[in-house]
């Protein structure tokens, strides 16, 4: 008697768990996916509302000022504007093409993981260039600017002027370098990360079958 109940308790020991099915784990991976794509969406959105804020007073006051010169500041503004504009509509639509519900989760997510990645540190390229562009144009009309509304003849700087504007430039950039590099990071590359992260896992799983 006692050898058939240890026969019955190594049969249950011996049997399987049920397994997930693929299209189950699958959907599974497709909802983990869906978050960090969500918040980049919507931080995408809160940039676009926030600029729209920053640059729509900025671009209206040197619009109404009287001094000639600050149409320059207009000119870059709006520039920048249509330039961040072109690049959200782009980041946007390829975010929408990532939630995807009817493409491969693995294939879709991995093309479109590295085009995102490109796409950040396109954005964060050119958010030091124009850090370092922006200053040295601002320094170039505020010198000008100076000497215009004294109605004096513009002169060369000074090496002390130079060396003061060359130190605070430096400065400006190292500091805009740093709050542009946690900024980028803080609302695109940490969901970057997770869905790397994602993408080893589906490799590990793909591997174990």
């Amino acid at each position: 008697m006692e050898l058939d109940q240890l026969k019955t308790l190594w049969k249950r020991a011996d049997e399987k768990l049920p397994t997930l099915s693929d299209s189950h784990i699958e959907g599974i991976l497709r909802h983990r996916s869906q978050r960090p794509i969500a918040r980049m969406k919507r931080n995408l959105k809160l940039e676009i509302v926030f600029l729209t804020l920053l640059y729509a007073p900025l671009i209206w006051y040197f619009s109404i000022s009287f001094e000639k010169i600050y149409i320059y500041y207009d000119i870059i503004l709006i520039v920048s504007a249509i330039t961040f504009l072109i690049y959200a509509r782009y980041k946007y639509k390829l975010l929408y093409k990532m939630e995807c519900a009817s493409c491969e989760v693995k294939s879709n997510l991995s093309v479109r993981v590295n085009m995102l990645e490109k796409l950040v540190k396109l954005y964060f390229y050119w958010g030091n260039i124009s850090a370092v562009l922006g200053y040295l144009i601002s320094v170039v009309i505020s010198y000008i600017g100076l000497f215009t509304e004294q109605g004096k003849e513009i002169r060369v700087p000074s090496m002390l002027e130079i060396t003061i504007l060359v130190s605070i430039g430096a400065v400006f950039i190292l500091l805009a370098y740093f709050v542009n590099r946690w900024y980028i990071f803080k609302l695109y590359g940490q969901h970057i990360q997770n869905l790397k992260t994602l993408l080893l896992e589906m490799d590990k799983k793909t591997d174990q079958k």
